[in-house]
C-alpha cells in the first residue's frame, strides 16, 4: 500500500514538474542550445524539491522558484554576455541562411512561372489535323543510305 502511494506521489510530482517546466519553456525566449541545459537543471531542481515536499503543488512551486515568466527573465539576466552573444550570433546566421534559401526558392519559382507564361504567349500549342496518307511499298528495315 505504501509503495502505491509513493508511486502516486511520484507521478503527481512529475506531472507538476512537467507543467511548471513547460510554462518556463514557453517564457524562455532564447535558442534551444541555451534553453536545454537550463530546463534540464530546472527539472532536476523541481523534482528534488517535490521529493522533499511531496504535498506541495503549483502554488508552492511558484512561491519557491518564482512565476515562470519571472524565472525565465532571471535566467536570461544572469547569463554570461559572451555565451549569450555567441549563441545569438550563431542563431542569427541560421536565420540569414534560411532567408537567403527562401528568397532563392521564390526567385526560381517566379522565373519559372514567367518562363512558362512567355512560352505560352509566343509559342502557343496547337494540333494540326489532316487526312492520313498511306505509304506504299515495304516497310524499311534499315535506314536508307
Amino acid at each position: 500500500m505504501n509503495s502505491s502511494v509513493k508511486q502516486g506521489n511520484t507521478r503527481q510530482a512529475q506531472a507538476v514538474c512537467r507543467k511548471y517546466c513547460g510554462q518556463v519553456r514557453r517564457s524562455l525566449f532564447c535558442p534551444a542550445a541555451l534553453r536545454r541545459p537550463v530546463l534540464s537543471q530546472l527539472e532536476e531542481a523541481v523534482l528534488f524539491y517535490l521529493e522533499e515536499h511531496p504535498q506541495n503543488g503549483m502554488d508552492e512551486l511558484y512561491a519557491h522558484f518564482g512565476e515562470p515568466k519571472a524565472f525565465a527573465a532571471n535566467v536570461l539576466g544572469n547569463m554570461e554576455g559572451e555565451q549569450l552573444r555567441k549563441q545569438l550570433t550563431r542563431y542569427r546566421w541560421r536565420r540569414v541562411l534560411a532567408a537567403v534559401l527562401v528568397t532563392l526558392a521564390l526567385a526560381y519559382g517566379v522565373f519559372y512561372c514567367v518562363r512558362l507564361a512567355i512560352d505560352y504567349i509566343y509559342y502557343p500549342g496547337y494540333v494540326v489535323v489532316q487526312s492520313a496518307q498511306e505509304d506504299e511499298g515495304p516497310i524499311p528495315t534499315s535506314p536508307p543510305d
